[in-house]
């Protein structure tokens, strides 16, 4: 894939699912997100984040925490700004889904049957902030408040 234009179509690979998605939908978002972020780069330094990327597929791959900074976290700023990763963790794909659908339908909803542990520390991955969880979603606020304080969910 080459650089993108706002009509451009982000085609991505978490943890083995591929995802398409328009890039405009993410750009509405701002540059605070990672993937906010990600679109504005090049092609070039987009590869440098991404764990891989596919040729044959132009797939962007995420596993792990983006390669450029597991190899040398203590470099200048980059396009990536202050997004600092500080533990390695496999992606996977029912986690991201979530996301995926934030940035499609501007609506961020948190799933029932993920644990809210992990579904928090994929938000943070992706940068996506807590307080865009849609109304619906609001008892789960209380939640992200003691995880706040105590980094893990408490009653």
């Amino acid at each position: 894939m080459r650089d993108t234009t706002p009509d451009s179509i982000l085609r991505l690979n978490i943890g083995g699912s591929s995802y398409r998605i328009r890039t405009k939908s993410i750009t509405k978002f701002g540059p605070k997100t990672l993937l906010g972020r990600f679109v504005r780069m090049n092609h070039e330094h987009r590869r440098q984040w991404a764990d891989w990327y596919f040729e044959d597929q132009e797939e962007y791959f995420f596993e792990r925490v983006p390669r450029s900074i597991r190899s040398n976290e203590s470099r200048a700023p980059t396009a990536m700004g202050r997004l600092v990763f500080r533990r390695s963790r496999r992606r996977v794909p029912r986690y991201f889904d979530p996301i995926y659908d934030f940035y499609a339908t501007g609506k961020l909803h948190v799933p029932k049957d993920l644990c809210f542990d992990k579904f928090m520390a994929e938000l943070r991955f992706w940068a996506v902030s807590k307080s865009r969880m849609d109304e619906c979603c609001s008892p789960f606020t209380q939640y992200c408040v003691n995880y706040d304080k105590r980094g893990s969910v408490s009653s």
